[in-house]
């Protein structure tokens, strides 16, 4: 099994503004099975991601990453994404409030953002936790390093 890799990833849905330029949506699957089901079928990367409110570090990510052209590209062509709110899990059905506590426990989530990326058929290629500053640029390269 994969070991959490230096801090340096994660995802959130928001519409992002560039002078005149319109970017994409992202947007986070409404249940883990239906992110599942999506990187199955449309063969992408499923990109689980942890965050909370209060997390200067997963502000910082969505600032320089999740923000960027770069990442927003990348994600609409080849990310199926899960994004759990750490501070929104009672708005979650039962089942998958359960699901995300037990996530978040088999990933010994301790530092967010905490990030897993799994192939399409469900195997565990990646894992992180934190943010330390790289660029978008560095991460979309790494996250092609693992496209099926």
């Amino acid at each position: 099994m994969p070991r959490f890799l230096p801090c340096f990833l994660l995802p959130v849905a928001f519409v992002f503004l560039v002078p005149g330029v319109a970017r994409a949506e992202l947007k986070s699957a409404a249940s883990f099975s239906a992110a599942q089901a999506k990187a199955k079928s449309e063969q992408r990367l499923l990109f689980l991601m942890f965050k909370s409110v209060d997390c200067r570090h997963c502000r910082k990510f969505s600032d320089k990453v999740l923000s960027t052209e770069v990442f927003q590209q990348f994600a609409s062509d080849h990310l199926s994404l899960m994004i759990y709110d750490v501070d929104a899990y009672a708005a979650l059905p039962e089942a998958e409030r359960q699901l995300a506590l037990s996530l978040e426990q088999k990933y010994d989530v301790d530092q967010m953002p905490a990030i897993v990326v799994y192939s399409p058929e469900g195997a565990e290629l990646l894992k992180t936790q934190g943010y330390r500053g790289t660029e978008a640029e560095k991460i979309v390269a790494q996250l092609k390093t693992l496209l099926p």
